[in-house]
């Protein structure tokens, strides 16, 4: 259920979470305590970080991993691909 303010999470009936709402439309916030462990462990990883790495293993990775993180509307959605 959402308001002008707050949006709230219910599961079985029972309210489990709520925020307030993030401004600006088609914007979207993440709290990272509601996120599966397995999204949390890319929260260290910043695009910056991935072409570093990549770069040291090598030029045709670190060109892949470029074409990756641009390829994607937000850098974060590819960095499974390239971890």
């Amino acid at each position: 259920r959402f308001t002008a303010r707050t949006v709230e999470i219910f599961l079985g009936g029972e309210r489990i979470a709520v925020h307030m709402r993030g401004s600006g439309n088609g914007r979207h916030t993440t709290v990272p305590e509601h996120m599966p462990s397995s999204h949390r462990r890319y929260l260290e990883w910043t695009p910056a970080k991935i072409r570093e790495e990549a770069a040291r293993i090598g030029p045709m990775l670190s060109l892949l991993v470029e074409r990756i993180i641009m390829d994607r509307p937000h850098p974060e959605q590819g960095y499974r691909s390239c971890l």
